[in-house]
């Protein structure tokens, strides 16, 4: 385990992702900013050995990585963002209280710190967007649209009982 604060050439090659503009995680093109104090997440590495891969050769490589927020302590996010990423991740939160986000996307560890970076940034974002509630005009239009689409579907559905009903013989 380290932290981001003692690997300065990792901080620089972050930020210097972090603020270019470009596509996040889900696709959206927006201008990244760095959202979280990154000197205080723990980064894990995992190791894979290459023996599997390349059988004469001893070298492992530790390719995949793994930070951990500890949401209880996160005094740089506000409480209702905490409680909904309770509630939007809690397969990834552990008993302590850890959210934990994992990467082994490429075969570079400092993009895979990269994306665990930016997908903590996206779901971030999320948990602080509001949730959308359409107003009461909104939800009388839609109840208007499915009363005359059912009153449609009868229709067509008459419409074409008549044209099998005309095409039968009448014996």
């Amino acid at each position: 385990m380290f932290y981001l604060k003692s690997n300065r050439c990792l901080l620089l090659a972050y930020n210097r992702l972090m603020t270019t503009a470009g596509p996040n995680h889900h696709g959206q093109f927006i201008r990244h900013m760095s959202a979280f104090p990154v000197d205080q997440m723990p980064v894990f590495k995992s190791g894979q050995s290459l023996d599997r891969l390349y059988p004469k050769s001893s070298t492992t490589s530790t390719t995949s990585t793994q930070t951990k927020c500890h949401l209880p302590s996160a005094d740089w996010l506000p409480l209702e963002t905490r409680e909904r990423i309770k509630e939007l991740h809690k397969n990834t939160i552990n008993k302590d209280g850890h959210w934990i986000i994992r990467s082994d996307k490429t075969r570079a560890q400092l993009m895979n710190l990269a994306d665990c970076m930016d997908k903590m940034r996206c779901y971030i974002t999320e948990a602080q967007r509001q949730p959308y509630t359409p107003s009461v005009e909104t939800l009388e239009k839609i109840r208007e649209n499915r009363e005359k689409a059912a009153v449609r579907r009868l229709e067509q559905k008459k419409n074409r009982s008549m044209v099998k009903s005309s095409r039968r013989s009448i014996d």
